[in-house]
């Protein structure tokens, strides 16, 4: 595994070899194709990727004071209902010491995603990954697992 640091958010994260940032926006047709459906631009701060059927994107907030555990899970469920998405399923991950939130679940088109809501120090770190497929999404959810779980602060603040 490599290691992705940036400076200007202040965070590093393990990353397999295969994988590379691929930019900092979401492709034009998506974005507008979101946008219509869902009233809203998505942002993105950075994205991954191994190739055309897998990615992983990061996106940074403020987010203060820190929402439970349980309010989270909340968001992503009506989050999930209100897209319809399917074979919803949520969970806790360790970062930094603490537990955090995410949500798999599938998307149309049989896209999978897996979403997780890391709070270090008041900033949110949403983790978005998804693959086309069961079979795929089987393989690949312990490597996003791993890569959530390695994000870092550069300077944890005290």
């Amino acid at each position: 595994m490599g290691t992705y640091r940036n400076e200007k958010y202040g965070f590093e994260i393990d990353l397999p070899a295969e994988w590379s940032l691929y930019t900092g926006k979401l492709p034009l047709l998506p974005t507008i194709s979101f946008a219509i459906m869902n009233g809203w631009i998505p942002k993105v701060d950075m994205e991954f990727s191994t190739g055309p059927t897998e990615y992983l994107n990061v996106v940074i907030e403020i987010i203060q004071p820190e929402p439970p555990l349980q309010f989270l899970e909340y968001f992503f469920r009506q989050y999930a209902q209100q897209m319809n998405f399917t074979d919803c399923v949520f969970g806790r991950i360790v970062v930094g010491q603490k537990e955090h939130v995410w949500a798999r679940y599938q998307m149309p088109n049989n896209v999978w995603s897996k979403k997780y809501m890391i709070v270090l120090n008041g900033v949110g770190y949403a983790i978005s990954a998804a693959c086309s497929g069961k079979e795929m999404i089987t393989r690949r959810e312990k490597i996003w697992d791993e890569i959530s779980a390695s994000l870092r602060l550069l300077k944890p603040r005290e």
